[in-house]
């Protein structure tokens, strides 16, 4: 991207440090047939060590290496400054098993941190704390997964809870903060992204979003999402509920 953010540290051209059992060189992935973007969580927080720090030249670096550690293509947080950090840690093509079976088509973010499933829940000494910073940091990582897919879309916004493909998978990944994050993105308000919330990969053990994820939904700035297959906008979706507080 020419007009990439400076908040985008692009590691993809480093060597490839994934223990065997995250990835495969068996199969490769197919930027022209991507179908969108997958959201996850790191489901904890994400630190540095002194000896990465200094290694790497400071807390900012050092974090951005953590990414090429898991196998999420693109990794979204904050640093200890508090400012927006993305990291771009895998090229699209390397098949990295936190995408793998339901999802294999999709560009993944991981974000750093810990969230509640439901926020009424969240605990603040727990979970990670959301701030404009990072969800600059959710907005900007989707614009980059966007530009890495090789075709005109639409393109599709999942979360891994719609990929889950085991009785023991983490449903309530990535939590309702990032989904609202995602919903209010300013990526799905230009419709970059058209979040789909009701489409499971698995339909054995994959689940749509609940209802406290859905609320969301109708509060973004003019992004659009489909219900039951049709396309509808925030907008809309507002509007309908003005009528029906009206009534």
């Amino acid at each position: 991207m020419s007009d990439r953010s400076p908040h985008v540290i692009d590691l993809r051209s480093e060597p490839n440090i994934l223990a065997p059992g995250k990835w495969t060189a068996l199969e490769r992935r197919d930027p022209a047939t991507m179908r969108g973007v997958v959201f996850h969580s790191w489901a904890s927080p994400v630190g540095t060590t002194a000896t990465q720090r200094q290694v790497h030249g400071g807390q900012r670096m050092a974090l951005a290496h953590r990414a090429r550690e898991a196998g999420y293509g693109i990794s979204a947080g904050v640093d200890a400054r508090g400012e927006p950090l993305v990291v771009l840690a895998h090229p699209v093509e390397r098949y990295t098993y936190t995408s793998d079976a339901g999802c294999r088509d999709f560009v993944s973010i991981g974000v750093f941190g810990l969230f509640a499933y439901d926020d009424r829940k969240r605990s603040p000494t727990r979970h990670t704390a959301v701030s404009d910073a990072l969800a600059e940091a959710v907005d900007i990582a989707m614009r980059e997964a966007v530009a890495q897919i090789e075709n005109d879309g639409p393109h599709l916004l999942i979360t891994h809870r719609q990929c889950c493909n085991g009785r023991r998978d983490h449903f309530a990944c990535p939590g309702e903060s990032v989904a609202k994050m995602v919903a209010q993105s300013s990526a799905v308000a230009d419709g970059l992204l058209v979040i789909d919330p009701d489409l499971v990969l698995d339909p054995k053990y994959s689940k749509p979003w609940p209802e406290h994820w859905r609320r969301h939904l109708a509060s973004g700035d003019g992004g659009a999402y489909l219900v039951g297959g049709v396309q509808v906008h925030a907008e809309q979706c507002q509007e309908q509920e003005r009528g029906d507080a009206e009534v």
